[in-house]
């Protein structure tokens, strides 16, 4: 008959815990929260030293330090001193630009009949576009993803009135190539 100690079975009313479980004491607990708070310490005091230094050396640089590294820097991102005193001197708010008069009648004609010629451009464009080939892809999902006359109506005039606005606001110099898709 084997002797007691050599059985694996743990009584799970024993109330002490059995020699090869390795519990973790108080004290070992402690040892690592130590650890713990000693390495988290580190990490905040270092990150704290790189802060005050950086702060420390971009106070501390001299004039023409100061003016190398702006050379160095693309010269888009700087405002140069003029410009920022004209900007200090105004007053705030600064007073809103004069909007263009649009109530004329003949101007909002004008703009619609520029409008009206975008699209056309549009359309002659489309009318040379070759079509798909019924095979593909992209005839499919144009098959698949087509609108109602209704919608397409809607679409042609969204784009005459998007030409419009544009002569309104000024694009008029801009040739149509630009604005067609």
């Amino acid at each position: 008959m084997p002797d007691q100690e050599s059985i694996e079975t743990t009584r799970l009313l024993h109330t002490h815990q059995p020699p090869y479980v390795f519990g973790s004491s108080l004290a070992r607990k402690r040892r690592v929260r130590q650890f713990q708070c000693c390495l988290w310490s580190i990490l905040l005091v270092g990150f704290l030293a790189s802060l005050v230094i950086t702060i420390a050396y971009t106070t501390n640089l001299p004039v023409d330090a100061e003016k190398e590294t702006a050379s160095t820097s693309n010269e888009t991102d700087l405002i140069s001193v003029d410009t920022f005193i004209t900007l200090f001197n105004n007053t705030w708010p600064l007073e809103d630009q004069v909007e263009m008069k649009t109530n004329d009648r003949g101007n909002w004609d004008h703009a619609m009949q520029e409008g009206e010629m975008f699209l056309e451009s549009k359309d002659s464009i489309e009318k040379n576009a070759s079509s798909l080939p019924i095979d593909s892809p992209s005839y499919r999902h144009q098959r698949v993803m087509g609108t109602s006359d209704k919608a397409r109506e809607l679409s042609r005039k969204g784009y005459q009135l998007e030409g419009a606005a544009r002569f309104l606001y000024g694009n008029q110099t801009k040739s149509r190539k630009e604005f067609t898709c």
